[in-house]
């Protein structure tokens, strides 16, 4: 009892004692104390450290995580009761006594534990470096957006809401468009829209281009590309377009194009924005589009703002635009109060100022409010009673005030400059002008000036009269304070200015100071004088070069400073330049300066001098006497002759130098090398030299004693320059100040280590590119040991010897190695193996670097480096602290990112944003785990083992993009269980392609752990069967991709599964775009299980998936809701190329979803598909605005009927419907079968075109029987459509009605197919006044003349297009509607501006002279593949001299035309295009000038000829004036045909000079072997003339076709005529050698011989083997018999007068000793077929002592091995004609003719005794073998027989195969081919096998039931390919008959592999028994076999 006392009062005893040993602790409190005060202390250093952490991420613009924002209000919580306690009062009584007050000691003991706890804790909860702060993604124009200045406007808040409302949640709508007036706070407000978007994340990626009123469309294409990521290449517009339109296409994310102050229409797809609704050259015209939306790429935007309206909605066609008005009362006041500080209320006084001086425009608000900041109330007061003077505007007003309280002249006139200088002028041109002017009080230098500019800026930007520009180099001013500026300055300044306009009189110019003109056209000439004795500053930037400046023009000028010259095209400097000695600015930029350069001596003061882009003789020696001079710039110039010695060492107060691709035309390579290394010599004498930009050929020329490590800023390129567009390296604008180097040293004697000034830049650099450097290796410790300490941006490219960027193994103490270094680019770098190389290892925790080592790195990419094998080294990653992007690319050798040791911690790269892996056929993980043996640094033994791609030692936490291209050794991304630490959980974008080894992207775990991916894309994984593995999952359902907005899968031939049904109802509750590609084996996109994820889906496209049945699957137990289903946000729909779709949706969804918010619906291309539409959808789309259905050849009707009615008696509207296109749908028989036609009261473009015949378009208000189903009612349709595209028959039909008027006034653009009647076009014409578009698709003519009784309306159009047409003449001229040229030629066709001809090659010639006069608003030409095409302007006739303006011309493209000459071919007339910029001629081989008169096109400058996809286009220099430039680009085409190995004359220039044999060089043809003459209709007698054959002795092929007046090929008679005219034998030697080999004539209508005379003894032909001739119906022989000796395979077919091959000639003497052996010995192959005169091969054989037979002894073996004979042929035969062994040989022999009998010619099989191959074809034979046995003679026949082909009999009945004799010749055959056999009913017979027939082939025989029997199936054991088409009766393949008793058994075919039915339309089942096996089949097609529902029902 006791002992069970004791075990029961235990525990309570310990219980108490623990208490009680707790409570005492408590009272001795000093040891808890001491705990709490270190506690606080440690917690203490965290909080710092964090608050560090916490302060440089919001230094860094980075937000701070709220975890870590809730840990620090803790710690302050924690601080808070810690400060408590400190001040207890307890703490004094208890200070000196350790036993007294045992109170408060237990009481402030237990406190102080307690906390001591909870301080730990926190500490110990402390967020990592990586949960402190993240960086706000961004990919757009920040400086832009940033400086937004929108303030919270209750009067602009309704339409930002709009707007972005539109942006975001429309996505049918793809251009939005804002207006209204100058100053009204467009820009402002689209810039807020854009970071409020973009800050929300709605947009990823935000492009910002200013686009003014002269828009620099290389500018607009910089700015779209930059935030894309995209370097744009090459200088030609088209290509860089192209680069941009096709990264765009490829863009997965959202993005917004703001394109701000369009002043007029803008091509977007030229400027390469591609648009659903442009042209497609190579394809033609389509129909309309939805509004002219962007292409497929994801939610990419344009928002446009202009002045006026009109820009947005008819220049740009934007359906949606908003007005921005003017601020109210209450924002003005707002805004005025910000910008004057105002800080309370406004007097009344004071708000009357803003309302009479303001007027609500932001910008007058903005410049008075701060040029009264800080005023007195007399100056307001002054303000308000001052009276506005006439018409005054308020901007006006507002900028004179701000000018006016500017502190001093000095800066009022800085601002007038600005105003002059145009849109984003740079600050360095001010720099330059006003230091010219000299109004730079106490400014000496250019770096003073500079500073000066700077400090201006910026007061005039705080004044509100300047903006921010583009980039740091740029400034701006707003067009309204500019025109305000401009229009004060020529009040008080006298400054005259013009740009953009024209001058077509000289003002009085006497008082101006201060004269500019841009991009203006000076219609009169400049005067001789200008009388200008005030003027300070004269600019003239002019297009014109034909613009002269007279001699005397600048003699009363002598008061000018500043004079800028640009785009003249000088002979010489006129001579009054001398006069200007006060001058101190002189720039002659991009211009041609011919001569007597050396006045230029004469300008003493001149301080700065610039020839940028200019081409000048040379540079005169008299410059060494600006001894004052301060910059010179010959940048980009091209100087003819040398740079006179000594001339730069005299300039010694240079400062600025810029010299960068200047290039000298001096012939001698020596004289110019000399030349500059003379002149980069003389710079070591420029001690004042601070800035140079500078191109070195190479290094040798850089003078060793010459040091620039002392200048403030340097552009320096040495050598081969081209290498500067690999990789990411830019040269950065000259005046950009950044210190940067491209270095690049190939020739062996440049030595790295022997330039030692070069070496000393390295110092310094900021920016250096290093191309190949003749053997270094090392760069740290060869180019820099102090690991250059200034560098930022590094890049490597092209280099064959570099192998490590540091070697630790000369490094004997740590160093700072790249401090600054924010990005490194390593390109094709042969040789690399390391980044860093340790001779040790770097497991051992050594690094040669110091802590500040790579710690600003935040961009490394590597590429083409093929002996990589890792990126970093373990010590590195702790420095790598700033990465934040890592792209690795197409590096062979690269096994792994980081080798770690095995016992290491893990690696984090806690900023690494962006990775990306690509083309690395060695990598299989992002790191190896190594186990080191021993820590000898000198040894190391490394066993490696792989992970995953991410394996569970490596950290990125906060990695958002994730891209893996063409990494086929990865077999897993992730571990299938990750930790609980799961470190990928920020990703957002994840891009996984051609990853080959991949089988699934990620286990359900890891994708549970993903939940903030937004985008997926997975594209061509090829062994990829589903997305989520849920091996090893949990049982309970996850969640998936709760954030994930858009899929993207394409290409996933394997991808059986999407969407797993084991995740959680929230699964992709986000999605809102889903995609898929190229997916075949996918059978349904949208489970069942699916229903409820519709939420936020709006947008889908499903194409090329070859399976798909039903896009939305939906259960058929789903119960119907009676609220009307789920609400979907589904917008826009996509299906093409669907071949298997049979339903949208697998049932109606009616009562389950609804599709309400239904606004886009396009079907293509999907053969199956019967309806688009349920009746219950189509009646519930209020939102539906575009619908395309096209190619569907199964679709009956668009709309199902509703319970399978026949009619319904509900009207259907699509109350939104506004673009509706039917096209090529063949079976359709009505668009919905109801009562009424369809209502769509807002349609505004219909296209119906190419439908079945049966589907009535249109119908009238009152119903017929006959219109029962016509879709629409054409009297409500038509009043509103604005595009209409129909068949011409239609258009007559409802347009043309006598009895209904159907007026279209709104009508555009009309287009019109199959134009038959041109006088019923001309009326259809005049129902549209306002028609501006006319579209015609195969007319046959256009206009037909039309009496002046029905002249109406003058069309407006504007543009034509012409398509695909016959016509063979326009004929405008005679179309009064068009071309009134004697009533109204001013009006004829003056609208026109554009103008495309594609496809009619009907056409010789486009217009005629009359009509091309009357084109004068025409500013676009495209004329595209018009194969006839030979001039476009013709002269009708006319014979006298014209003249053709075509004053608005811009662009004229000629493409793909074969037989263009010329423009125009009349000489006398001449043509000027004075607006001419753009001129394309490609593919035009025959234009050898422009026109044969005299062409002037001032502003050209080049003719582009060739571009080809991403490369840069071609471009033939200009040489002075059109024809001249044509005319040498067309013989430098000709030179180029000339040495090509295989030509074709049909479109060769050479066709120009073929018979002109004064043109053609001696050196022409040496090279060809292959010549094809192919529809020349030029020759009219002879192919090749005889003085044409000695250049062609290499002539190996020749083809001649389709030549219609041909009479022979080879002209040999003319050799007569040279001997006669005494050329001699060394011209033309006897016999000529020829190596033709191969000979080839087709359809010669008129050739009579080949050789016009026997050849023999003129020329040899021993080399011909092969000939063929077909269609030469008078040709009466082949061969003349000296050439068919030799002959190998011959083939003569269709010649209807053909008598005999060889020619029989006794006449000509050449031929006596001529000793002939017949037939050919050589001979292996022969066709005669169809020769109806045929009698002999050759008459001699039979008749000619000639023709010697040979003995028995000499008796040749023939080689005949393939023969094919027709009636003629077989007669031969028998005449005996050939030896009686001629066909031993012969292994295929084809038969083909008609001999009036059913019965087969055995007799021939018994002369082929070795016959492989039979073909019969186009014969009458009703049985091919026919006897049931051989006779004696006949046995042993086809024993050889291995293929059997019969085609093309329509009356066989039967083969014949079951004779007993054929039997034994079954088992040799391998191949049976039985086409087009119409009567054929049985194939084989059941007893029949086939015991090694592999190829099996039946097409065409339509009376076939079955193939063959089961039994001859089961004998098919070798056959491997089996294809069935086109059998339209047979039902079954295999059938068992009657009595076979074997049919329950299984037939196998155990070696097919392809088996393809195709066409088969009664087809049920392969084999009706119930066994049937295909083990090896690989390949399955299924193709139109409608019936075929399985291949065996066992």
């Amino acid at each position: 009892m006791d002992a069970v006392s004791s075990a029961l009062l235990e525990p309570v005893t310990n219980s108490l004692l623990d208490l009680l040993k707790k409570q005492l602790d408590y009272i001795h409190y000093s040891r808890n104390f001491d705990e709490l005060r270190e506690c606080v202390k440690q917690l203490k250093l965290v909080k710092e450290k964090v608050d560090h952490q916490c302060e440089e991420a919001f230094k860094n613009g980075h937000e701070i995580e709220g975890k870590a924002r809730e840990w620090l209000g803790k710690v302050g919580k924690f601080e808070t009761e810690v400060e408590k306690y400190w001040n207890d009062d307890g703490h004094k009584k208890t200070r000196f006594s350790n036993y007294l007050f045992p109170y408060f000691r237990h009481r402030l003991g237990r406190l102080a534990k307690k906390m001591a706890v909870e301080g730990k804790k926190i500490t110990d909860d402390c967020p990592k470096s990586d949960e402190i702060a993240h960086r706000v993604y961004v990919t757009s124009n920040d400086a832009i957006l940033s400086n937004n200045d929108l303030m919270d406007f209750g009067s602009r808040k309704s339409i930002m809401e709009q707007i972005m409302a539109t942006l975001v949640e429309d996505p049918t709508v793809k251009m939005i468009g804002v207006y209204g007036r100058s100053g009204v706070g467009k820009s402002t407000l689209i810039k807020a829209i854009a970071k409020i978007a973009r800050d929300k994340k709605l947009f990823n990626v935000v492009a910002f281009s200013e686009i003014t009123d002269n828009p620099n469309l290389k500018q607009v294409q910089e700015d779209i590309a930059y935030p894309l990521g995209l370097k744009l290449e090459g200088e030609g517009e088209n290509v860089r377009a192209d680069h941009l339109r096709r990264r765009l296409k490829k863009e997965k994310e959202n993005t917004l194009i703001i394109l701000d102050d369009l002043w007029d229409r803008l091509d977007l797809n030229r400027l390469g924005i591609p648009l659903d609704g442009d042209v497609d050259d190579k394809q033609g015209p389509q129909g309309p589009t939805k509004e002219k939306s962007l292409g497929d790429y994801k939610g990419c935007k344009i928002l446009l703002t202009s002045r006026k309206q009109n820009v947005l909605t008819d220049k740009m066609e934007v359906k949606l635009t908003f007005c921005v008005e003017e601020l109210d009362e209450k924002d003005a006041l707002k805004l005025f109060r910000k910008e004057a500080g105002i800080h309370g209320e406004m007097s009344k006084s004071k708000q009357e100022i803003v309302k009479k001086y303001c007027s609500g425009l932001p910008m007058a608000i903005i410049t008075v409010g701060r040029a009264l900041r800080d005023k007195s109330d007399s100056e307001w007061e002054k303000l308000k009673n001052q009276d506005l003077v006439g018409d005054q505007n308020p901007m006006e007003i507002s900028v004179k005030m701000s000018y006016d309280h500017l502190e001093n002249e000095e800066l009022k006139s800085i601002f007038f400059l600005c105003a002059q200088m145009g849109h984003q002028p740079l600050i360095m041109d001010l720099v330059k002008y006003c230091f010219g002017l000299g109004i730079l009080e106490g400014v000496y230098s250019l770096g003073e000036a500079r500073g000066k500019i700077s400090t201006s800026i910026q007061k005039l930007k705080n004044s509100g009269l300047v903006l921010d520009g583009s980039s740091s180099i740029h400034f701006n001013m707003h067009d309204l304070v500019r025109d305000a500026a401009l229009s004060i300055a020529q009040n008080e300044q006298n400054v005259f200015t013009l740009r953009n306009g024209k001058l077509n009189d000289w003002p009085e110019l006497k008082r101006c100071t201060s004269i500019s003109i841009c991009n203006s056209d000076i219609i009169d000439e400049l005067p001789n004088v200008m009388n200008c004795p005030q003027l300070k500053f004269f600019q003239i930037d002019n297009d014109d070069p034909s613009l002269k400046i007279p001699e005397s023009f600048f003699k009363r000028m002598k008061k000018l400073r500043v004079l800028i010259l640009t785009g003249f095209h000088l002979s010489s400097l006129p001579s009054s330049i001398k006069c200007l000695s006060d001058l101190r600015l002189l720039c002659l930029e991009r211009c041609t300066l011919d001569h007597n350069l050396s006045i230029i001596g004469k300008l003493k003061k001149l301080r700065i001098l610039s020839f940028s882009g200019s081409r000048i003789e040379n540079l005169p020696a008299e410059l060494k006497d600006l001894y004052k001079l301060q910059l010179l710039d010959i940048s980009n110039c091209s100087i003819v002759t040398m740079i006179p010695p000594n001339l730069i060492s005299r300039l010694t107060l240079l400062e600025e130098l810029y010299v960068r691709k200047c290039f000298m035309e001096v012939s001698e390579e020596g004289e110019r090398n000399q030349s500059q290394n003379s002149f980069i010599s003389e710079l070591k004498h420029l001690h004042q030299l601070q800035v140079v930009d500078l191109s070195i050929p190479c290094a040798e020329f850089f003078p060793k004693e010459l040091f620039f490590d002392n200048l403030s800023d340097y552009k320096i390129e040495i050598g081969n320059f081209e290498t500067l567009s690999a990789g990411d390296f830019r040269m950065p604008n000259k005046y950009e100040k950044f210190k940067s180097l491209a270095l690049e040293l190939k020739d062996d004697t440049d030595n790295i280590h022997s330039q030692t000034g070069i070496k000393l830049l390295f110092k310094t650099v900021e920016n250096l590119l290093l191309g190949e450097l003749n053997g270094v290796q090392d760069v740290i410790n060869e180019l820099n040991l102090n690991g250059f300490p200034h560098l930022k941006h590094l890049s490597i490219v092209n280099n064959p010897s570099i192998k490590y960027i540091i070697n630790s193994k000369d490094l004997f103490y740590p160093q700072d190695v790249f401090p600054k270094l924010e990005s490194l680019c390593l390109y094709k770098l042969k040789e690399i193996e390391m980044i860093y190389f340790s001779s040790g290892t770097e497991m051992i925790c050594f690094s040669p670097f110091t802590d500040c080592s790579f710690t600003k790195l935040k961009t490394i990419k590597v590429e083409k480096c093929d002996q990589l094998k890792n990126l970093f080294s373990f010590c590195m990653v702790k420095l790598l602290a700033s990465l934040e992007t890592i792209g690795v690319s197409n590096c062979g050798s690269l096994e792994e990112i980081i080798k770690i040791p095995d016992n290491s911690d893990k690696i984090e790269f806690l900023k690494l944003m962006s990775l990306s892996l690509e083309s690395l056929s060695s990598f299989t993980s992002f790191y190896t785990t190594v186990e080191g043996s021993s820590t000898n640094r000198d040894q190391i033994q490394i066993t490696v083992m792989t992970p995953p791609l991410f394996g569970e030692l490596v950290e990125i936490p906060n990695l958002e993009n994730l891209n893996l291209i063409s990494m086929n050794k990865i077999q897993k991304i992730w571990s299938d269980q990750p930790p609980s630490n799961f470190c990928f959980q920020n990703l957002i974008k994840l891009v996984v392609k051609d990853c080959d080894n991949l089988r699934y992207l990620c286990s359900l775990s890891v994708a549970s752990s993903l939940r903030k991916l937004k985008g997926l894309f997975v594209s061509k994984c090829k062994m990829m069967e589903k997305i989520f593995s849920t091996e090893g999952n949990s049982a309970g359902k996850v969640c998936v991709f709760p954030k994930l907005e858009e899929i993207h899968l394409e290409g996933m031939v394997e991808l059986t599964d999407i969407w797993q049904a084991e995740v959680s109802a929230d699964s992709f509750s986000s999605v809102t775009s889903v995609n898929i590609d190229s997916c075949n084996k996918l059978d349904k996109i949208f489970p069942s299980h699916m229903e409820g994820w519709f939420a936020s889906l709006n947008s889908l496209k499903v194409c090329f998936c070859e399976s798909v049945k039903v896009i939305f699957e939906i259960k058929d137990s789903q119960q119907v809701d009676a609220s009307g289903g789920i609400d979907t946000n589904l917008q826009v729909v996509e299906v093409w190329n669907l071949p298997k779709l049979k339903q949208v949706w697998s049932r109606d969804p009616g009562g389950i979803l609804n599709f309400k918010k239904l606004q886009s619906i396009e079907m293509y291309d999907c053969h199956r598909l019967r309806n688009v539409f349920p009746a219950s959808v189509a009646k519930d789309v209020p939102k539906l605005e575009y619908m395309s259905v096209t190619l569907c050849d199964g679709m009956v009707e668009i709309v199902a009927c509703e319970d399978g009615s026949e009619t319904n008696a509900e009207q259907l509207v699509f109350p939104e419907l506004t673009d509706m296109c039917l096209y090529d749908l063949s079976s359709i028989q009505h668009f919905y079968r109801g009562r009424h036609p369809i209502e769509c009261p807002k349609l505004k473009k219909l296209e119906v075109r190419e439908c079945n015949k049966k589907l009535k378009t249109f119908g009238t208000g009152e119903r017929s029987n006959e219109e029962d189903e016509a879709v629409m009612s054409a009297e409500k349709i038509f009043p509103n459509l604005e595009f209409l595209y129909i068949h011409f028959d239609e258009a007559q039909k409802w347009l043309l009605s006598n009895t209904v008027k159907h007026p279209m006034h709104r009508l555009k653009e009309l287009r019109l197919r199959q134009v038959n009647d041109g006088e019923r076009l001309c009326q259809i014409l005049y129902r549209m006044p306002n028609l501006e578009k006319l579209y015609l698709s195969g007319a046959k003519y256009l206009f037909k003349e039309s009496s002046e009784s029905r002249l109406g309306t003058v069309l407006q159009l504007k543009e034509l297009d012409l398509w695909s047409s016959e016509i063979k003449d326009i004929g405008f001229e005679r179309e009064p509607v068009l071309q009134r040229l004697e009533l109204l030629s001013i009006v004829s066709l003056a609208y026109l501006t554009n103008l495309k001809v594609w496809y009619c090659n009907g056409l010789r010639n486009l217009m005629a002279s009359s009509t091309a006069k009357s084109l004068v608003q025409l500013k676009s030409m495209k004329i595209s593949k018009c194969d006839e095409l030979e001039e476009i302007v013709s002269n009708e006739g006319n014979e006298e001299a014209e003249q053709i303006v075509f004053g608005k011309l811009i662009t004229i493209k000629l493409e793909g035309l074969k037989k263009l000459k010329s423009f125009c071919s009349y000489k006398k007339c001449e043509f000027k295009f004075p607006s001419l910029e753009v001129l394309i001629v490609r593919e035009c081989p025959l234009m050898h000038t422009f026109t044969e008169g005299d062409a002037r096109a001032a502003k050209l400058q080049n003719i582009v000829s060739a571009n080809e996809e991403g490369k840069e286009e071609a471009k033939w220099q200009w040489e002075g004036d059109l024809n001249a430039t044509i005319q040498k680009g067309f013989n430098k085409l000709l030179e180029s045909e000339s040495t090509e190995s295989s030509l074709s004359l049909r479109y060769s220039p050479l066709q120009v000079i073929w018979l002109d044999s004064g043109r053609i060089p001696k050196s022409f043809f040496s090279n060809l072997t292959s010549l094809t003459v192919d529809g020349c209709q030029f020759l009219t007698d002879v192919v090749i003339p005889f003085y044409l054959l000695p250049l062609l002795s290499n002539l190996e092929q020749l083809e001649v076709s389709d030549c219609g007046s041909v009479k022979s090929i080879f002209d040999i008679t003319q050799e007569r005529e040279i001997t006669t005219m005494g050329l001699g034998a060394a011209a033309f030697p006897r016999p000529l050698p020829f190596s033709l080999k191969k000979l080839t004539l087709e359809r010669l209508p008129k050739l009579e011989n080949i050789w016009n005379e026997d050849p023999h003894g003129i020329l040899t032909m021993q080399l011909l083997q092969h000939v063929k001739v077909k269609n030469c119906k008078c040709l009466t022989s082949v061969f003349p018999a000296s050439v068919a000796k030799d002959l190998e395979k011959l083939v003569v077919k269709d010649c209807e007068g053909l008598t005999e091959i060889v020619a029989e000639d006794n006449a000509d003497p050449r031929r006596a000793n001529l000793k002939l052996t017949f037939p050919c010995p050589c001979v292996w192959s022969l066709k005669l077929q169809d020769l109806p005169k045929f009698k002999y091969f050759y008459y001699s054989s039979l008749q000619c002592d000639m023709f010697q037979t040979p003995t028995k002894d000499e008796m040749p073996t023939s080689n005949l091995q393939c023969l094919s004979l027709g009636e003629k042929g077989l007669e031969m035969i028998k005449r005996g004609e050939f030896q009686r062994n001629f066909l031993h040989k012969l292994q295929v022999l084809t038969l083909c003719f008609n001999i009036g009998s059913n019965v087969f010619p055995y007799e021939i099989l018994q002369l082929a005794p070795n016959i492989e191959k039979l073909v019969v074809c186009d014969c009458s034979f009703k049985e091919i073998f026919c006897f049931d046995s051989l006779n004696v003679d006949e046995a042993g026949l086809l024993l050889q027989l291995k293929v059997l082909c019969l085609e093309s009999l329509p009356e066989l009945v039967s083969i014949g195969l079951e004779n007993s004799w054929i039997q034994p010749l079954l088992g040799n055959l391998e191949t049976l081919e039985v086409i087009g056999c119409s009567s054929l009913k049985d194939l084989v017979p059941s007893t029949v096998s086939f015991s090694n027939l592999t190829y099996l082939e039946v097409e065409r025989c339509p009376s076939l039931l079955f193939l063959f029997t089961s039994s001859t199936a089961r004998s098919l054991g070798q056959l491997k390919t089996m294809k069935i088409s086109c059998c339209y009766s047979i039902e079954e393949v295999v059938v068992s008959k009657d009595g076979d008793e074997s049919h329950e058994e299984e037939i196998i075919f155990p070696q097919l592999n392809c088996l393809k039915l195709e066409e088969l339309p009664k087809l049920r089942s392969f084999y009706k028994g119930s066994l049937l096996s295909f083990p090896s089949l690989e390949e399955l097609s299924v193709i139109y076999c409608e019936w075929m529902e399985t291949l065996c029902p066992g």
